[in-house]
């Protein structure tokens, strides 16, 4: 049983929701008498192909033109195409990304087929692809049985552990068409975020703020407490509803799920929304002066005191000991 994993380059590297979606693929694959296929698309793709290699993709498709550094739907599209015309996965799985959902949806539309989005874990029974989902908050796993193949996943990021399977990958330039499909969206700009913190998906280490903060502000002791860490930064849904820091920050269900080896959530009462996104970490304290807030039903280790008074003895602790 072949299995096709799409892949995303960040900076000319393959992305950890890359790796995780490809060590899954691996493992199906070879529990299934298959093969590992991997696509990668866009600019500057020479080491995140050969990083497909190193978790078990044998056949390493690539569509690399400068052109391509920007998704734009049609023409990913179109070189899907021509891969899936030379190769017949029985599953495609892709790291959940907002270009990831559309591409996944447009493929399962015109193919026919089955879609199942964000799921957290993935098993193959006598040809009969079997999902789970987190659903209510994550408090309850559905399970999704899916009789019809081809099938199209998108893995959500954190739910697989990294394993690396080195094999020696071929690696197969596609022709990219030029001039590329037309599209009725123009791209006319892009504004990157640029920041020198890991980003949350990848950290190990996340300081998380939340209402407690009191105002938008105040969000800089969160940013001072992860520099003293070399953590990144995060943030509760609610204060990203009302405008206090960017939604790329945001933690949770709406958000980013991470699975970090501690999150300091300061100010973070802990909804259930929220909570679904932290269940993969390895440590979590908690830092709040509500001694009922439901943050602490999961912490690891908790605080029960001022952030204002908290987080400023917390950094001058890190900088005694740097």
């Amino acid at each position: 049983m072949d299995i096709l994993v799409y892949t995303i380059a960040n900076k000319g590297a393959l992305t950890k929701a890359s790796a995780e979606a490809l060590t899954l693929g691996y493992q199906l694959a070879t529990n299934n008498s298959g093969t590992l296929i991997s696509l990668a698309i866009g600019d500057n793709l020479s080491n995140a192909a050969a990083e497909c290699g190193q978790y078990g993709a044998q056949k390493v498709y690539v569509a690399e033109h400068e052109s391509l550094k920007y998704f734009q739907l049609e023409s990913y599209l179109d070189i899907f195409d021509q891969v899936l015309a030379r190769q017949h996965p029985y599953l495609i799985l892709f790291p959940l990304e907002p270009s990831t959902r559309d591409i996944a949806a447009a493929l399962a539309a015109k193919k026919n087929a089955p879609i199942i989005n964000d799921c957290i874990g993935l098993s193959i029974d006598d040809s009969r692809i079997i999902a789970w989902r987190a659903v209510y908050g994550g408090k309850v796993h559905a399970q999704i049985n899916i009789p019809q193949l081809p099938a199209f996943i998108t893995m959500r990021a954190n739910s697989v552990a990294l394993a690396a399977n080195p094999v020696q990958a071929e690696i197969v330039k596609i022709d990219v068409p030029t001039p590329l499909a037309a599209t009725i969206l123009k791209l006319k700009a892009i504004n990157p975020t640029v920041t020198t913190r890991p980003s949350l998906t990848e950290a190990r280490i996340i300081v998380a703020g939340g209402r407690g903060i009191k105002s938008p502000e105040n969000y800089r002791l969160i940013e001072q407490l992860a520099d003293s860490l070399g953590a990144a930064t995060g943030a509760s849904r609610s204060i990203v509803d009302a405008g206090w820091v960017s939604q790329v920050h945001q933690v949770g269900q709406t958000g980013k799920t991470v699975a970090p080896d501690l999150y300091i959530a300061c100010g973070i009462s802990g909804a259930m929304q929220h909570l679904a996104g932290i269940s993969s970490a390895k440590c979590i304290v908690a830092i709040n002066i509500d001694a009922e807030a439901p943050i602490f039903r999961v912490a690891n280790y908790g605080i029960i005191g001022d952030l204002f008074e908290v987080i400023p003895a917390l950094i001058e602790e890190l900088r005694r000991h740097a």
